[in-house]
């Protein structure tokens, strides 16, 4: 009876022994995919926000598509891309400001009795610096975060489209 109550035994560790290194190894399975999960997620959420300031400053010079529209300011040391809408009577200054991409939607003739300050703009994306040039109608804006540099380059359209309709 002692041998076989032994082998019985031993059959039962056995089981709970391969039980435990199952679940030894789903932990590890579950902890490893976590971790790519994680890495994953870090560095799609990371790329989105590199885009966001670009896809930002292309939507808004599109949304503006006529040169007479951009120019070009110096704000306490700080470049601004300035949109004029006439015809709205609307301004709007984006500028990256102490790490952050911001937008200034005013009234044209609120921004040209009151120097706004910066701290009424509306904050848009994380951004460490902003770049501007404007040569023949092609305006240029350098965007950096994080020490890696992006480049909006956007062609002016409707002035030449007015110029071959007359």
């Amino acid at each position: 009876m002692k041998i076989k109550q032994q082998g019985h035994t031993i059959s039962g560790v056995f089981i709970f022994l391969l039980l435990g290194i199952f679940a030894i190894a789903s932990v590890l399975m579950v902890l490893a995919g976590a971790s790519v999960y994680s890495s994953s997620t870090g560095q799609t959420a990371l790329h989105n926000e590199e885009r966001i300031a670009a896809s930002y400053i292309r939507s808004k010079l599109r949304e503006s598509d006529a040169d007479s529209m951009f120019s070009i300011e110096d704000h306490s040391g700080t470049q601004v891309l300035r949109i004029d809408n006439e015809e709205e009577g609307t301004v709007t200054l984006i500028y990256a400001w102490d790490g952050t991409l911001y937008e200034c939607y005013t009234l044209a003739q609120l921004e040209k009795t009151q120097d706004i300050p910066f701290s009424y703009a509306e904050a848009i994306c994380a951004l460490d610096e902003m770049q501007l040039i404007r040569e023949d109608g092609l305006m240029t804006v350098l965007l950096r975060r994080n020490e890696e540099w992006t480049t909006v380059e956007y062609a002016v359209r409707s002035e030449a489209k007015r110029g071959e309709e007359r």
